[in-house]
């Protein structure tokens, strides 16, 4: 067990024209075991109030761009924002609208442009450059799933059960995967996203992995949009919340891509045939997380978060209050995530202890985001607002 764990020292007094945050010390003040530090820096508003909505969530996120040394966040409120990293100062802003932005941005590698999808369905591509929308793509469906980059291309999907390639610089349209979408059937909302495995052969084309609501498992060729093979997770009986919609995760070293249904737990499959190789039962299972060493990390908002070994064994497992749990991030030895009646929970990667509780008023739906450059976590509210930490115990942290 680490000696070091965390405390908050917040700054709460920065938060009195804004909602209000309650920290939750784990360890009493003084406790040889609070010396780790996660320092509140600030908050901002991204999305405007509306006092008319009771209950509202926030699925966008935010993206760091090193080079201009800038966070972009977007929200319900349908604007961009560049923020400068340090200060926290607006730069610039442009109006997406008139969609509410429902996807975490995606920033090239060349830093050139941006892509973030809508909760109407439409991929929107930014000129980082020109600070301005250089082209949309409409779909039928919700996109609320991060756009993946490979080449001259970019690959999204949807709530309508589709797989999109587009050309990277104007958008248009190469090729598309469709399921049926799933009639009669009780499933939880949500859609899993893409795993993009780049194969060393030069002449093997590129794969993408990704689930449907059907229960299937499906592995793309990122060139044609031909399946590869096709696998399933949901019970052989059928039944309700056949789904599976978290994003896979791709174990390289094992060949493998790690799934999970709603009804049935995570699964390792061949990443070349689909073939399962082992699984462990988790009931509401969404997307996993790499951890250290052998360590997954998988959260589900019926059962709890769990601590699993490669392989299928359990090594821990922590209960949460109701509310959606989004995935999970894992920095080094802590594992963060948010609570959508609550706000940011963080615990011990190896033990699963409880470490940290930030109540935001509001909860908080989107994932977490790390900056390892600067040593600085983001999370959006449900509420809009931004709230920016400093993970001040890591050696490359700002502030001390």
């Amino acid at each position: 067990m680490r000696a070091a764990r965390w405390t908050w020292l917040a700054a709460l007094a920065a938060l009195a024209c804004g909602p209000r945050m309650e920290t939750v010390r784990v360890y009493p003040a003084g406790d040889p075991a609070a010396r780790r530090v996660v320092r509140f820096e600030r908050t901002l508003e991204v999305t405007p109030p509306d006092l008319f909505v009771l209950r509202p969530e926030e699925h966008a996120g935010v993206s760091v761009d090193p080079r201009r040394h800038l966070v972009y966040a977007a929200g319900r409120g349908a604007r961009l924002l560049a923020i400068e990293l340090d200060r926290g100062d607006v730069v610039w802003e442009i109006d997406l609208g008139p969609s509410e932005v429902g996807s975490v941005p995606v920033v090239s590698d060349d830093g050139r442009r941006l892509y973030v999808g809508t909760e109407d369905g439409e991929l929107l591509c930014v000129d980082l450059e020109g600070r301005k929308i250089a082209w949309r793509y409409r779909t039928e469906g919700t996109i609320r799933m991060p756009a993946v980059l490979d080449g001259d291309l970019v690959y999204f999907t949807n709530s309508h059960q589709d797989v999109f390639a587009l050309a990277a610089a104007d958008g248009r349209w190469r090729w598309q995967y469709e399921r049926e979408v799933v009639a009669d059937v009780n499933t939880i909302e949500g859609r899993a996203g893409l795993a993009l495995r780049r194969r060393e052969d030069e002449d093997a084309d590129n794969l993408l992995y990704t689930c449907f609501d059907d229960g299937k498992v499906v592995a793309l060729g990122a060139r044609t949009g031909e399946p590869l093979w096709i696998a399933s997770v949901a019970p052989p009986e059928g039944g309700p919340f056949v789904d599976c919609d978290a994003t896979p995760l791709l174990l390289e070293e094992r060949g493998e891509v790690i799934v999970t249904g709603r009804a049935t737990g995570v699964f390792a499959l061949g990443a070349d045939d689909g073939a399962v190789r082992w699984r462990f039962p988790v009931e509401g299972a969404g997307t996993v997380a790499r951890g250290p060493g052998n360590l997954l990390v998988v959260t589900s908002s019926l059962a709890g978060i769990f601590g699993i070994e490669v392989g299928g064994r359990l090594r821990w497992r922590r209960s949460v209050d109701p509310g959606v749990v989004s995935p999970a991030l894992v920095v080094d030895d802590d594992v963060f995530v948010t609570h959508s009646e609550i706000g940011l929970l963080s615990y011990d990667v190896e033990t699963g202890e409880t470490l940290a509780v930030v109540r935001t008023g509001s909860g908080m739906s989107s994932t977490p985001v790390v900056d390892r450059r600067t040593g600085r976590l983001f999370a959006l509210s449900n509420r809009g607002r931004l709230y920016v930490f400093a993970l001040a115990s890591q050696p490359w942290a700002v502030g001390g």
